[in-house]
């Protein structure tokens, strides 16, 4: 379903070149459950942000159900990333101003689903995440594990194909780290790729493929 085919990514200013990405190969099922792991600044949230539609890539092809990624205009990739992706950060990204029933619905908001049916849908994954009595509550009320429940209801709540989580437990504790794992592995079971980037090793386990990344490529 996701093919990339020696991708690079390149900053560039007057005096100084960095390739952060070199001529990576990545070939991803329906179903997988991929780790990708490695140091920090080895590359692998760029390439995460790449699969994910939120930054470019300097050469090579990226496929996305056998089309090329280079054909999309800005509309047609801000609508793909919407139906196609959920995304889990390290840091929540959850919105203070917006209750944790509101930070749920927003992606079926952005997907023109009505407000009943979006806050209908919202509950229901935030109550099997077990954060269904946050609903009112803001982001700053409630704890770490409970803002990335809020955060894994958030980015399944339009069905996506593939869910990309970029260092999801790095912010918990152990106990709470191994919840998100679990939820996750739950998620995967369901049929939902998820492709996740970590620097912690011992995640691994809940992977059914394993990459490691540094200085910008497959090792």
């Amino acid at each position: 379903m996701l093919k990339l085919e020696k991708i690079g990514k390149e900053y560039k200013d007057k005096w100084n070149k960095l390739c952060v990405l070199k001529d990576l190969d990545l070939y991803v099922e329906q179903g997988e459950f991929i780790c990708i792991y490695g140091k920090s600044g080895c590359g692998k949230s760029t390439l995460l942000n790449i699969m994910g539609l939120l930054d470019d890539y300097t050469f090579g092809n990226y496929f996305i159900d056998g089309e090329d990624t280079k054909d999309y205009n800005m509309r047609q990739i801000s609508l793909l990333r919407n139906k196609k992706f959920g995304f889990i950060f390290q840091s929540f990204h959850l919105i203070s101003e917006m209750s944790v029933l509101e930070n749920g619905c927003m992606p079926l908001g952005y997907a023109g689903v009505g407000r009943k049916e979006r806050e209908a849908r919202a509950k229901e994954l935030l109550n099997d995440l077990g954060v269904g009595g946050a609903i009112n509550k803001y982001p700053l009320q409630i704890s770490g594990g409970e803002k990335q429940r809020v955060a894994i209801a958030r980015a399944i709540s339009n069905s996506p194909s593939v869910i990309l989580a970029d260092e999801p437990t790095g912010n918990l504790d152990e106990k709470n780290g191994l919840m998100v794992m679990e939820k996750l592995k739950i998620i995967n079971d369901k049929g939902v790729t998820v492709i996740m980037v970590t620097h912690d090793k011992s995640l691994a386990k809940f992977g059914s493929r394993v990459l490691q990344m540094a200085d910008g490529k497959f090792v």
